[in-house]
């Protein structure tokens, strides 16, 4: 986690790496699970509102308590980053369209210390949070641009989360959102003893939203929103919820693909779901798109080999560019991308890895060797004992690694411990 900006002076921040990305993907993939295991999906959540030019998926953590549980669990984390002591007071979640906006605004008491954070983009494309740089005294209403006030542009990336003083900073996205749909979570804070301290909890709002829902009587009397939005995701269906593997089963099989020839099973080898797709599936290339949606960014095998490599081909073409991008971000963070070296000046791939071993400040041969007459990453046994020594030894190497093999200047494999260990 790393912070970026003066909060205290600027009244924003913005917090790298608030939450691994790993957690950013997986906390939308969960929802979307239990929406499946109670009978529901995103759309069942869409709402109208004047911030935005088309409808939103908004999810409450009143009414999805993993949400509100997420949001204590950040709560010293950001006190600590305030410098305050802050107690929570309520978060959403919540999904934008393609070519959406958020429009100039403040928010309501409730939300004192505020942090936008990125979740998922399905295009891998940021879409940057903006805070107005006035210090406002008042709700006024919503605006398309900022107009005259100066403005600060953040980019963010799964994972980053934009701090701010939601009831007296404005806020907005006016660029429309270049992703198909994009993916955040709200969370809102108070200061244990300030001016907005009643709102902690965001007690009254609970009770009044609790109120207006009994208010509307009998369940079968409910407008499918109003049902769906405050009551059905907290609810247990009436029977157990389908397994993971029979929900990833459905959602391949909506891909065009015979459900009878899918096969889900976890694998600890994996640490995850491994999808098998039979040669009579009906898998091809023109399904690949839902095939990899569907799955959730889990190990995919097909029984055609040939379709398989096709498959992993596009993945790696996909992955790309984010990897180039986010591999120059880190190098250019540690002060390494600038005389990094050029494939080109090198006569064979041996002297190439020793070139980024040198560049990194690691001996050549020392990290990156030959094993079996292929390249690979095979640090000293010694330097496999402790994560903390290897992680920041390494911190150089294996962003290298990673760009150049985007790049397709150098393959690097990797082994295993065993083998290691048996040539050691």
């Amino acid at each position: 986690m790393r912070v970026e900006g003066d909060y205290a002076r600027d009244g924003f921040a913005t917090i790298r790496g608030l939450i691994p990305p790993e957690v950013a993907t997986n906390l939308y993939k969960q929802i979307q699970i239990d929406l499946a295991a109670a009978g529901r999906t995103m759309q069942d959540f869409t709402v109208s509102q004047a911030l935005s030019r088309f409808d939103t998926v908004d999810i409450s953590g009143h009414f999805y308590r993993p949400l509100t549980t997420f949001l204590w669990g950040l709560t010293p984390i950001v006190s600590h980053v305030t410098g305050k002591d802050l107690l929570p007071s309520y978060d959403f979640f919540r999904i934008y369209l393609k070519d959406d906006i958020c429009r100039v605004h403040a928010d309501r008491p409730s939300s004192e210390h505020s942090i936008s954070l990125t979740l998922v983009y399905s295009d891998d494309k940021p879409w940057p949070l903006e805070v107005g740089s006035h210090h406002v005294t008042e709700v006024t209403p919503c605006e398309d641009t900022w107009g005259d006030e100066p403005y600060t542009s953040v980019a963010m990336q799964p994972g980053d989360g934009v701090l701010y003083r939601g009831i007296d900073r404005r806020h907005a996205r006016v660029q429309p959102n270049p992703n198909r749909w994009s993916a955040h979570l709200f969370l809102f804070w108070v200061e244990r003893d300030g001016p907005f301290a009643q709102h902690a909890f965001d007690v009254e709002r609970l009770k009044s939203e609790h109120e207006r829902v009994a208010r509307m009587g009998d369940r079968a009397a409910l407008s499918s929103q109003s049902y769906n939005r405050y009551i059905a995701i907290m609810e247990l269906p009436p029977d157990a919820p389908p397994p993971y593997e029979q929900v990833m089963q459905q959602k391949l099989a909506k891909c065009g693909l015979a459900a009878g020839a899918i096969t889900v099973t976890y694998e600890s080898d994996l640490q995850g779901y491994a999808i098998s797709i039979g040669a009579n599936a009906g898998a091809s290339p023109e399904k690949f798109a839902c095939i990899r949606e569907a799955s959730d960014n889990e190990f995919v095998n097909f029984a055609n080999a040939e379709l398989g490599a096709k498959y992993q081909d596009e993945l790696t073409d996909q992955a790309r560019p984010n990897v180039i991008k986010r591999a120059e971000a880190e190098l250019n963070r540690l002060g390494r991308l600038q005389g990094f070296p050029n494939r080109a000046s090198y006569a064979s791939d041996e002297k190439f890895a020793g070139a980024i071993e040198a560049h990194c400040g690691i001996p050549k041969g020392s990290a990156i060797r030959s094993f079996r007459g292929v390249l690979t990453f095979q640090p000293p046994l010694s330097a496999l004992k402790d994560v903390k020594t290897f992680a920041i030894k390494y911190s150089c190497l294996m962003p290298a690694m990673a760009l150049v093999g985007a790049r397709k200047e150098l393959d690097v494999g990797f082994i295993g411990n065993e083998a290691i260990l048996s040539k050691d």
